[in-house]
């Protein structure tokens, strides 16, 4: 490519940064930066991209839909600039990169044996504007002609997908990668700076002065050993104990705070070795394929663990504090099939759900606190529905398990697809069950309840203790008592408490004088039960527990609910209702499960505390 040419794209990038920071919308910056371009081919490309913007098309997938305008690079660049909502910010390192020589024009690409330079500068600019890692080494194998230097880059890009370090995989190509470098390499794994680790590296190879790279005096691969060690280690662990969430947060004296939610409690394990905090977050970092060197704004991404039994699929969240980033892992059971009714619920409370969807239009909402097993409840349902005569759809944010039969919809917030958008649409797909993950706003429960008053029976989830809570919840979200009482059919409160090892659970009757009244007299009416307590054994990991289980309760609203409704009562005097229309409180039927040696009494009055 001529200079004349880079010039030119450099112009036409910087033009569009500088619109965007002045506040000019996308199409006009558009235009603006098309009057930058002489040559006929990129002027179409600009004009092409500016058409499809207005129907609507993300700027990145309008780009990629011109490969003779504009190169992947610039598509990935574009495209991380839209997650964080910064793309005048990228359309700038564009510029940047261009001029420099460091981001490549469409159709070019590094000659074989080309300056070894260019791709590090070239995988420092995809870093520092936030592409994944493992999308940016995909990006740096295809930018080169030089076959054994593609083939490294993958191997390394492999390895990484499977959460090994770059630096180990990189030392198995030693015509290619100087021990300087991987040294440098295993210092920015370490410490989450492989950006400027990389850009250092591209410095020191086009000056010829690698002995001078950060980290370069330090054995290769040494702090990304420990880290990763230890992160392997912990991931085992997680698995081996039945793990659903890991915690990694950091503390005061800089050495950190691990702990594992097992049966819905944490449980502290080993922090990071001494100094090791921040490169066991950086390997985590890593591993999702998140942006290392972002440490200011929350970010999200699934993540495929290699383990022994198969790879397990798991969702890594990362925010900001003030004392460093906190990472949080929603470790998801592979080996989960879609569950039934009745394997969720007892017998006849099963049977009431079915009938209450069996309906052909009405609201049905699920609701509890985060956590609760909502989303396991609905997925039951949807599964016990007639999907081959019934057009079903569904709305999450993000799709957990994907369901034959059902025409799933994720939300995508930061692309401009709400919760809310989303269903507005699906109700145009003509269905006849739609379920909504979460009904997080007055909008989608609007939609929703409109939905249902129109013939569709429409499934949700909200977040309140029970289900009086939750109709005083949608009231004083301002949901209008008369929407509320043409549209909702039915409630379901659900709460998990952990179950009794069956291994060790020992008989133990309850002193009755030291519960709470209500406790005490629910145990009154049952006087033949035998009650159980937790001891602890090898098979549940000392804590007497393995395991949880639903305890739910049933509303199915009759006119004495509507008419509290309607006088807009206070959530006791709707309690009140629901009971008298038949509703059994969820915490009597928490304690039922005790008396069947399901759970004990402890377990109970935890999870209820107050409502006991």
């Amino acid at each position: 490519m001529s200079n004349d040419t880079r010039e030119e794209h450099a112009a036409v990038w910087t033009k569009l940064a500088e619109s965007l920071a002045d506040g000019v919308r996308l199409g006009d910056a558009l235009e603006q930066g098309k009057a930058e371009a002489r040559d006929p081919r990129l002027r179409a490309a600009i004009a092409a991209v500016g058409e499809a913007v207005k129907t609507g098309a993300t700027l990145s997938d309008a780009l990629a839909a011109q490969p003779d305008g504009f190169s992947n690079a610039m598509v990935a660049i574009v495209r991380a600039g839209e997650v964080g909502g910064v793309v005048d910010v990228a359309a700038r390192a564009i510029a940047d990169g261009v001029a420099q020589a460091a981001c490549p024009l469409p159709g070019e690409r590094a000659p074989e044996g080309g300056e070894p330079a260019r791709y590090w500068r070239l995988f420092a600019l995809l870093l520092s504007s936030g592409v994944p890692l493992v999308e940016a080494l995909d990006l740096l194998a295809a930018d080169t002609a030089d076959p054994a230097l593609a083939t490294a880059t993958q191997a390394v890009r492999h390895a990484v997908a499977e959460g090994r370090s770059m630096a180990d995989e990189m030392q198995a190509f030693p015509g290619l990668f100087a021990p300087e470098v991987c040294a440098a390499i295993a210092s920015g794994e370490a410490e989450g700076r492989l950006d400027a680790q990389a850009a250092a590296i591209a410095r020191g190879l086009a000056e010829g002065r690698l002995d001078d790279l950060p980290g370069a005096g330090s054995p290769s691969g040494e702090g990304e050993d420990t880290a990763g060690r230890y992160v392997r280690e912990l991931l085992a662990q997680a698995v081996a104990r039945r793990a659903t969430d890991l915690h990694i947060e950091p503390t005061g004296d800089g050495v950190g705070r691990v702990r594992l939610r097992i049966d819905g409690v944490l449980h502290a394990v080993d922090p990071p070795p001494a100094g090791g905090y921040a490169a066991v977050v950086a390997r985590l970092k890593t591993m999702a394929a998140m942006d290392v060197a972002e440490r200011r704004l929350p970010q999200a991404r699934r993540i495929v663990l290699p383990q022994d039994d198969g790879p397990r699929t798991a969702r890594l969240s990362a925010v900001p504090t003030v004392r460093g980033e906190r990472l949080v892992m929603r470790l998801l059971d592979h080996t989960w099939t879609l569950p039934a009714l009745e394997d969720l619920l007892p017998g006849d409370q099963a049977e009431t759900v079915r009938e209450l969807c069996r309906r052909p239009s009405g609201l049905v909402l699920c609701s509890g606190p985060a956590g609760a097993g909502k989303t396991t409840l609905l997925y039951a349902i949807l599964n016990q529905l007639d999907r081959d005569s019934l057009s079903v759809m569904s709305i999450e944010e993000p799709v957990e398990w994907h369901i034959d039969g059902v025409s799933q919809i994720e939300a995508v917030p930061r692309i401009g697809l709400s919760i809310a958008k989303a269903v507005r649409y699906a109700f145009s797909q003509d269905p006849d069950v739609v379920m909504i993950g979460e009904l997080r706003d007055l909008e989608t429960i609007e939609w929703a309840a409109k939905g249902a008053m129109t013939g569709h029976l429409v499934l949700g989830s909200l977040h309140s203790a029970s289900c009086a809570a939750a109709v005083r919840h949608l009231l004083d979200a301002g949901v209008q008592p008369a929407m509320f009482n043409a549209s909702l059919a039915g409630l379901i409160a659900v709460r998990l408490v952990r179950t009794l090892c069956p291994e060790c659970r020992q008989p133990e009757q309850p002193a009755v004088e030291a519960l709470p009244a209500r406790a005490a007299h629910l145990i009154e009416a049952i006087p033949d039960a035998t009650f159980y307590a937790p001891k602890g054994c090898a098979a549940c990991s000392g804590t007497g527990y393995r395991g949880r289980a639903g305890v739910y309760e049933i509303l199915i609203v009759d006119e004495g609910l509507r008419r509290a409704v309607t006088a807009s009562a206070d959530e006791t005097a709707m309690h009140q209702a629901a009971v008298a229309a038949g509703m059994t409180p969820i915490f009597e039927n928490a304690v039922a499960m005790a008396a069947r040696g399901n759970t004990s009494l402890e377990e109970v009055l935890r999870m209820f505390g107050a409502d006991a």
